[in-house]
């Protein structure tokens, strides 16, 4: 009997140990944390999520019209080379009142494939709430893709644009001008999964 309890007393902490969700968001990286923005990226076995905060974006313009609106783009360099590649590199655009989410291709600097482009259930949620970061409700943005979209890549290369209501800002930031509507993947940041 003594056996039969210290075997299952086993197999329970076994089972206990080992029974961690795959599918549980872990931190990746915080790319920025300033009085501004808040970046951060975490991952599952499944999915790779982008949190973009706007902290000093009190103003709820999330379902707005261009150019009274609030909204976030992140590109991919798929293959690296900091070169835009016409219909390999993708992005995605945040919900607004046009559309729930943007998937697309680049096709060059200042233009963009019709939304819908990608096969892939990625969301793109956007909210005006409190957080952690800033007690004041401000805009925040949810990119949530299927690593799938990357194609089992050890690592992705990318930039983030965020349009609040008239400004344009491009993360990393560096060559291109703080209010551009271009793309570019002269700095990007770079994320080991």
């Amino acid at each position: 009997m003594k056996n039969y309890f210290l075997f299952f007393s086993l197999l329970f902490l076994f089972w206990a140990c080992d029974n961690n969700d795959d599918n549980e968001l872990r931190p990746l990286a915080t790319l920025v944390d300033n009085e501004t923005v808040f970046i951060s990226v975490s991952s599952s076995e499944d999915v790779i999520n982008f949190r973009i905060e706007a902290l000093t974006d009190t103003s709820n313009q999330i379902f707005g019209t261009f150019p009274s609106v609030d909204f976030c783009t992140v590109i991919f360099d798929i293959n690296a080379n900091a070169e835009i590649d016409n219909n390999l590199d993708f992005g995605y655009s945040s919900q607004t009142s046009s559309y729930e989410i943007c998937d697309f291709y680049l096709i060059d600097s200042t233009t963009i494939s019709s939304c819908g482009a990608l096969t892939n259930e990625a969301s793109f949620e956007a909210e005006f709430a409190s957080s952690e970061r800033n007690s004041l409700e401000h805009v925040i943005w949810n990119l949530q893709i299927p690593r799938a979209a990357f194609n089992n890549q050890q690592s992705i290369n990318f930039r983030i644009k965020t349009y609040e209501a008239g400004l344009y800002r491009n993360y990393p930031e560096g060559r291109i001008p703080e209010n551009s509507g271009s793309f570019s993947f002269e700095d990007t940041y770079r994320i080991e999964l």
